[in-house]
């Protein structure tokens, strides 16, 4: 059991002095309580004080020397006055903040330590270090309470979906960085079931970031390869071919979740301050500036008419893409210039028909509130028998658009992951190896085809997800050949859906119109049906209500059987 912390007391002559009881190690033989008086010399309270917390921080250097932990619980309770500014140290975690404060300040210390042994009143003589005064002031008056980093992490992590507009992909590397960090923590010998959150430093931080910086990236050999739609490979050895670390973009966001973090422990009072702040940007300044120098020169190539001939050639691309989600994903990005987290986590619910042009469109959109919008579903996807592929997995009592991927906790954080890799395996097999080209290239061949066509950028935006359809068609800011509504500056007030109504097509016939123009291509769409129904057929289901299961393709070691199926297209 801890001894009593040492306390100021008075002599019988009115003077004030320390009274200590010693810690139970520093006791003889017989361990019987030993106290230690002494007196100061002085009946001013405000320097019995001041010098009651010169005899504590003697303390706490000695144990610091001796690594004594139980010299923490003989903090004599203070008040520190000045002017109008008043400190109060009331138990061990006050003493420590003040501490830090102290640490941090090294001229208030002195000048604090010197007004004690000068007997200058230290209203005098620290009246230039008044605001830090009232800083540690502030800081202890809002001390953050004592949360346990480990159960911080798992209700911020829990508040994500509620609180904030993260996607599933967002919420999953937050949580991440976030494991990666608690992990490093414990690698360095911390102990997490004790640690709280305002024990986690910047210095800890920077640490983190530098290791973190150091890991592999998504390539497994640290190439980025088709697998990603973000290059993370930072760069190369001096041969060549060897990976260094991660790309600085992807450690900014890594950086950019800790923040977050520590914003979301300061509004719940778990930290007095975020870390991340301008010490540690000054410390990680090198990061910052090459993310940015790879942000501006990062660009997604364009597919051209050869790339796509090679992608959607019939044979290899069912051979590479026998599964439902493998071998309708590129299709829709193709023609529709979705994203791939849009695609692989539609819902047969959000398969609709427009009530007034009665075309079959997609309720897509999960990035933002631009990003929500009804897609139609182009002719070309329609006589590759999409709708047909709708309709199978209906009756088999489905309700997601691919229902064969279970949805576990690896892909409710990515979605997309699976689809990424095989995208990127099927364009290394066609003979695409460049980095550049990903699955988002289909979004930027879409966008470009539409914008070098003449499509109106306001309806090639409300297509891809780039302006909210709803604001769009109220404000008539689509259409008409414009660019962006001009001239009055009431336009977005007067001009309401009805301009939509252009030669008698509703908004969606319009789309629909755009993207049957200029989103075609020159493919074999005879011999990609037959394998679509193919891929039909073997979507297959199991069981019924709640246990049904869902199976899609045929498993890799049936290569015979694969290459039986690539021979139906010639039939």
């Amino acid at each position: 059991m801890a001894a009593k912390p040492a306390r100021l007391t008075t002599t019988r002559h009115g003077t004030f002095a320390i009274r200590w009881i010693v810690p139970a190690r520093f006791r003889d033989q017989h361990g019987k309580p030993r106290e230690v008086r002494f007196s100061l010399r002085t009946n001013d309270a405000s320097k019995a004080r001041i010098l009651a917390l010169e005899f504590n921080l003697a303390l706490e250097r000695l144990k610091s020397m001796s690594n004594d932990s139980d010299f923490s619980r003989q903090i004599a309770p203070f008040i520190l006055q000045v002017g109008d500014v008043r400190i109060e140290v009331k138990d061990d975690d006050d003493q420590l903040r003040f501490n830090r404060f102290l640490q941090d300040h090294p001229d208030f210390r002195a000048k604090l330590l010197a007004s004690i042994r000068s007997g200058v009143e230290p209203s005098a003589a620290m009246a230039e270090l008044i605001g830090s005064v009232k800083a540690a002031v502030g800081a202890a008056a809002g001390a953050p309470s004592r949360f346990r980093l480990k159960d911080a992490v798992e209700k911020y992590l829990q508040s994500l979906p509620a609180l904030s507009k993260n996607r599933r992909s967002t919420v999953g590397e937050k949580d991440r960085t976030l494991s990666l960090l608690l992990e490093h923590l414990s690698a360095q010998g911390r102990n997490l079931e004790e640690m709280t959150v305002q024990e986690l430093v910047r210095p800890d931080l920077i640490d983190f970031i530098g290791v973190y910086a150091s890991r592999r990236g998504k390539g497994g050999e640290g190439t980025a390869g088709h697998g990603s739609d973000d290059v993370t490979s930072a760069g190369s050895s001096k041969d060549g071919d060897a990976p260094i670390g991660l790309s600085p973009r992807t450690v900014m966001k890594a950086i950019s979740h800790i923040k977050d973090f520590f914003d979301y422990a300061l509004a719940k009072h778990w930290a007095a301050s975020n870390p991340v702040d301008a010490a540690f940007d000054k410390a990680t300044s090198g990061l910052r500036a090459g993310a940015q120098k790879a942000k501006s020169s990062h660009a997604y190539s364009v597919f051209d008419a050869a790339d796509i001939r090679a992608i959607f050639e019939p044979r290899q691309y069912l051979a590479n893409n026998r599964a439902s989600d493998d071998f309708w994903a590129p299709l829709l990005g193709l023609y529709t210039g979705a994203r791939l987290g849009e695609i692989v986590t539609l819902k047969l619910a959000a398969v609709v028909q427009d009530p007034k042009s009665r075309l079959f469109c997609l309720n897509v959109g999960t990035k933002n509130e631009s990003s929500k919008r009804l897609v139609p579903v182009p002719t070309a996807l329609i006589d590759l028998g999409f709708l047909d592929y709708i309709e199978h997995i209906r009756a088999l009592g489905a309700t997601a658009l691919f229902p064969h991927r279970e949805l576990n906790d690896t892909r409710k954080n990515d979605p997309s992951k699976h689809a990424s890799r095989a995208f990127g395996v099927h364009l290394s097999k066609v003979g695409i190896q460049d980095p550049g080209y990903v699955f988002h290239s289909f979004r930027h061949t879409a966008i470009t085809r539409m914008h070098v066509s003449g499509v109106p950028i306001g309806d090639s935006e409300m297509i891809v997800g780039h302006a909210n359809q709803e604001s769009m068609a109220r404000q008539g800011s689509a259409g008409g050949g414009r660019s962006r509504p001009g001239g009055s500056t009431h336009i977005g007030t007067y001009v309401q859906a009805g301009a939509f109504e252009q030669e008698d097509l509703s908004l969606y016939a319009r789309l629909k119109q755009h993207m049957d123009a200029t989103l075609n291509f020159d493919i074999d769409v005879v011999r990609l049906r037959k394998a679509a129904k193919i891929v039909l057929e073997h979507t297959v289901s199991k069981g019924q209500g709640p246990t049904t299961t869902f199976k899609s393709g045929w498993h890799t070691n049936k290569p015979g059987y694969g290459a039986e199926m690539v021979k139906l297209l010639d039939a």
